[in-house]
């Protein structure tokens, strides 16, 4: 009985939340007494009193009772009144055929009985706002094959997500499953482009928009683009613009009515899309940009009612540190930040099964529903499928850009598939002037470059291949602009103008570069590094475009690579002094090696990651003057911070001694310890590869450690990753397709039945 009450109780509340958004001029009233009774709610307007009655009982003579005491109230207040009155029976669900017919028959001159579903649609009509929001488009969700923003639903494979701090997996259905009577659920989704995030959270939209349909939960579920909605910073404003955005009947300020009632849950796509943020003066005032852009957001969070549930998306780089991501945006403790994660094995086969590829997914492709959905769309995949799969990532790449350019100079015979990819390359360096790295490229600027590289202009023949340009998609229907598809695709071929620029730096290729803001990234680092050998290009070489690069006014955003290539070949040559300034890149490793970068002083730089390997003496460290950093791994402690760091902000250190000491004190095998060591190490940190004297550092003793290179063989043979030579060093680089089972043994390390745990504790 007493839940029964709970929920009866819960539903008057509801139903009376409801008429005051729909007769708002009466907001103040509620329940109340009228002739000695009491009444669920009576609210008085300019010129009619509403009589109110809500029930969850499906019994007649609950309606019977209901209806004749309702009655009564209208006629009485008729005849002695100014005002017209009308009844209202609001029953949680479907009214039977009995009650319906006995209110019929009895009391309709006086009363009405709607399901609450029919009454709140007088507020605002869910049924019908979900039809024409399935109609547009969600996010950056594209369509390859046939070039629309219309993907079918079906097509959605659901990838649990990992948590902020990479510490543990969160299922998919915990995030999006409705939240129960007195909780709620805030989500900030965090990833990098092509994800998964807009798929990840059109998923959960479709789940709430079932929920909702179904009668199992009163809130609406209401999808923006933030994008088409850069400039506004009133949540009110917004939700009229997205009404009429996507064709809804009603009147626009029905959305603003439902969300204001609380009948809503708020998805909110793409928060980096919100602002553009150039790299250029202070870092104060970028982020005060930043800040302002994310005006709409904040408001929504501060004015939406307490239980709405809340789900934004949007790139993690966008933000320089996790302090100022939580304060642009607005959200505190009680929002619970996740990473979309890569599709493991399991998720990746039923996506292909889903895309009817049958073939064998190289080891080496990053498993990116975007990626994959537009090497499907270009058949590059059924190519594939045959060819070495034992490719490591850099060479891999370097053949996959091959590929698909000969493929798309085999039709014009004018042009030969170097030409081609130059000319992807060319556009990649391009894209480098904005903020994420994947261009927003008119036709004039693919147009110039495609002159510049073939030595003539596009006739009417060429112009059809730049229109299909491998790896490029339309990024705005209203200007034409294109954009880079992928992450991993642009930046490996970022790496062929860095490359061109170190074998010629004294031809005035440096102003290739000038306006560049964004890096290159690990990949293009590993396929420059990969280039550099292959051609036996020196350090000194390296050191010398460097040295034009540096004292170069708009181009010194390319030291970040050049850098790193000099310290990743591992010869000591004359270097410095030398001060790097503004460079932004998302990663910069300092590996094991004979290079010694004490010289080099980066100034105002941000870096998303800096990483330095167990081995590379910090006395070598280059000084980070007046910097951002966003994590810093490898150093131990802040306490005490090597001093080339201490004038700069760092956001985050993870102890990662303190990780793993908690994980070799845990109450499990010493081999199974290792195991998840090596695999976090692989899986769950940043960058393209680890050196395997990586794999020893960390809390470990000597019989902990002796562990290692078996354990390793062990992960190879069974897929997990790879190990490849350069430079006489060993470098593991994780095969990308089994990042679900890698979490699945990270995570759950008391389920030992996976055939890599057990083939650990058995050997």
């Amino acid at each position: 009985m007493e839940d029964a009450q709970k929920e009866q109780y819960a539903f008057e509340d509801s139903v009376r939340a409801t008429a005051r958004m729909l007769w708002n001029e009466a907001a103040l009233d509620g329940a109340g007494k009228l002739d000695a009774r009491e009444r669920d709610g009576i609210f008085e307007t300019r010129d009619t009193i509403h009589i109110v009655e809500a029930t969850v009982s499906q019994k007649l003579i609950k309606v019977q009772d209901d209806g004749r005491k309702t009655h009564d109230a209208v006629i009485k207040l008729r005849r002695e009144g100014e005002k017209f009155a009308q009844g209202w029976i609001i029953t949680k669900n479907e009214p039977t055929a009995d009650q319906r017919d006995w209110i019929k028959k009895k009391y309709s001159a006086t009363t009405q009985i709607l399901s609450f579903d029919q009454f709140r649609s007088r507020l605002f009509n869910g049924q019908e706002y979900l039809n024409y929001r399935s109609k547009h488009r969600f996010g950056s969700i594209l369509d390859f094959s046939n070039g629309t923003v219309h993907v079918a639903e079906e097509e959605f494979v659901p990838v649990d997500f990992i948590g902020f701090d990479r510490a543990n997996a969160i299922p998919y259905i915990s995030v999006f499953g409705n939240s129960p009577n007195g909780t709620r659920r805030r989500y900030l989704i965090l990833g990098e482009y092509g994800s998964g995030k807009s798929m990840s959270l059109r998923g959960g939209f479709i789940y709430r928009r079932k929920s909702y349909l179904a009668g199992q939960t009163v809130k609406c579920p209401i999808y923006l683009n933030l994008r088409e909605h850069t400039g506004q910073s009133l949540p009110v404003e917004a939700l009229e613009r997205h009404a009429r955005l996507i064709g809804y009947p009603g009147p626009a300020n029905d959305l603003v009515r439902a969300w204001r009632a609380g009948f809503v849950d708020l998805f909110l796509d793409g928060f980096d899309e919100m602002a553009t943020a150039g790299w250029g003066g202070a870092l104060s005032k970028v982020r005060n940009h930043r800040f302002a852009g994310m005006a709409l957001v904040r408001g929504f969070l501060s004015e939406s009612p307490e239980q709405a549930d809340i789900f934004i998306a949007g790139r993690e780089n966008f933000f320089d540190t996790p302090t100022e991501m939580r304060g642009a945006l607005g959200i505190g403790k009680h929002f619970e930040v996740v990473r979309t994660a890569e599709f493991g094995s399991d998720e990746l086969a039923a996506f292909l099964r889903k895309k009817n590829f049958r073939g064998k997914f190289p080891a080496w492709l990053p498993a990116r529903p975007l990626l994959i959905s537009y090497l499907l769309a270009e058949d590059v995949l059924q190519v594939l499928d045959g060819e070495d799969q034992q490719l490591d990532e850099a060479t891999g790449w370097e053949h996959l850009l091959d590929m698909v350019s000969a493929r798309e100079a085999s039709q014009d015979s004018r042009l030969d598939p170097q030409l081609v990819r130059r000319l992807i390359e060319r556009l990649a360096t391009l894209a480098r002037t904005t903020v994420d790295g994947l261009g927003r490229l008119d036709v004039a600027t693919i147009q110039s470059a495609f002159q510049s590289e073939a030595g003539f202009a596009p006739d009417e023949g060429s112009a059809q291949l730049l229109l299909r340009l491998p790896g490029l998609a339309p990024s705005s229907k209203e200007d034409g602009t294109r954009r880079f598809v992928d992450v991993s695709l642009v930046s490996a071929a970022k790496a062929g103008d860095v490359f061109r620029f170190i074998e010629h730096p004294y031809d005035s290729s440096i102003d290739l570069f000038n306006g560049t803001i964004s890096g290159i990234g690990s990949l293009g680092r590993a396929v420059l590094l990969h280039k550099l050998i292959a051609y036996n290009i020196s350090s000194a070489q390296v050191v010398r475009a460097l040295e034009i690069a540096a004292n170069s006014d708009e181009a010194t955003q390319i030291c970040a690579e050049l850098l790193s290539s000099y310290t990743e070949l591992g010869e000591e040559c004359n270097i410095g002094p030398m001060v790097l300034r503004s460079i932004s890149d998302d990663e910069i490793v300092f590996s094991v090696g004979d290079a010694s970068l004490r010289k080099i002083t980066f100034q105002q730089c941000l870096f998303g990651a800096v990483h330095v390997e167990p081995d590379f003496q910090i006395s070598d460290l280059p000084i980070f003057k007046d910097c951002v950093i966003g994590s810093l791994t490898g150093i131990i402690s802040r306490s005490p911070l090597p001093s080339q760091l201490a004038s700069s902000e760092i956001s985050e250190i993870p102890d990662e001694v303190s990780t793993n000491a908690q994980l070799f004190s845990a109450a499990l095998p010493e081999s199974q310890k290792v195991l998840i060591s090596i695999l976090r190490k692989l899986f769950l940190q940043p960058g393209a590869g680890r050196q395997e004297s990586a794999f020893f550092r960390g809390a470990m003793d000597e019989r902990s450690k002796s562990l290692v290179p078996e354990i390793l063989d062990k992960v190879a043979s069974y897929g997990f990753a790879q190990r490849n030579k350069l430079k006489g060093k060993n470098i593991w680089h994780p095969n990308r397709a089994m990042s679900s089972e890698a979490r699945k043994i990270i995570f759950n390390p008391a389920q030992k039945e996976h055939p890599l745990v057990k083939a650990i504790l058995s050997s």
